[in-house]
């Protein structure tokens, strides 16, 4: 799992903290890869390491004095006193009216950065954290040598294990690998297609335990085969 661009991708839409961060992947990928709040942490921190992101002290405006209204709110605090001032000059009575008015239009210029609860900071992408999602996007995935499946290991040393039923083994399993696809073919239907990413993600888990169902039907013919003929392994 790439936690790595991962994050990166969801820095794309705007600075975020750390704790919001792991809410936004976990909501992205329909919850079904729960991250580690340190381990979200340490990414950053390497990421940071490296030039990808930066810290943003809390408060601060999420694209600096570049932000959008903060021009107009900059203006708007400056102009304040001057209308103040005229507008007393000409009816005293409007001074409270104007003293009140001036900060609310600043403070619904400003625009800060969203955190969650307990971020004590944020982080935003560096034009070098630009440039390395930019090339994951256009870079396919790499499917190098398989990854160690457990399921896949114990059923080849139990084929070479005279003391282990394998059909029973592999019945075992087909009950449990059935479960899992109920389950997730439920939180499929609950979720609908209103939420892609979700459906997208809870597809793919079905596509797999299902393709799992599959590789063991064939392991139990091939066994029966292997068992008519005389041999185990």
């Amino acid at each position: 799992m790439a936690v790595k661009h991962a994050l990166l991708a969801l820095l794309a839409r705007g600075p975020a903290g750390t704790y919001q961060l792991r809410k936004d992947f976990e909501s992205a990928t329909g919850t079904t890869w729960p991250l580690n709040i340190g381990q979200v942490a340490t990414t950053l921190a390497r990421l940071e390491r490296d030039g990808l992101v930066t810290r943003l002290d809390p408060g601060r405006p999420a694209s600096g004095s570049g932000a959008p209204g903060s021009a107009t709110a900059s203006a708007a605090s400056t102009s304040a006193p001057a209308a103040t001032a005229h507008s007393t000059s000409h009816n005293p009575s409007a001074e409270p009216v104007a003293a009140a008015a001036a900060p609310a239009t600043a403070s619904s210029k400003t625009q800060t950065l969203p955190t969650a609860s307990r971020d004590v900071a944020a982080w935003t992408l560096t034009d070098v954290g630009r440039e390395e999602l930019a090339r994951w996007w256009a870079s396919p995935v790499a499917r190098r040598a398989p990854e160690r499946d457990e399921l896949v290991i114990k059923l080849a040393l139990a084929t070479a294990s005279p003391d282990v039923d394998v059909a029973a083994l592999i019945q075992q399993q087909r009950q449990a690998t059935q479960t899992v696809l109920h389950e997730i073919n439920r939180a499929r239907r609950a979720a609908g297609d209103e939420d892609l990413a979700t459906a997208l993600v809870l597809d793919h888990h079905v596509f797999t335990v299902e393709a799992e169902l599959r590789w063991l039907d064939d392991a139990e013919g091939r066994l029966a085969r292997a068992a008519a003929e005389g041999r185990r392994s």
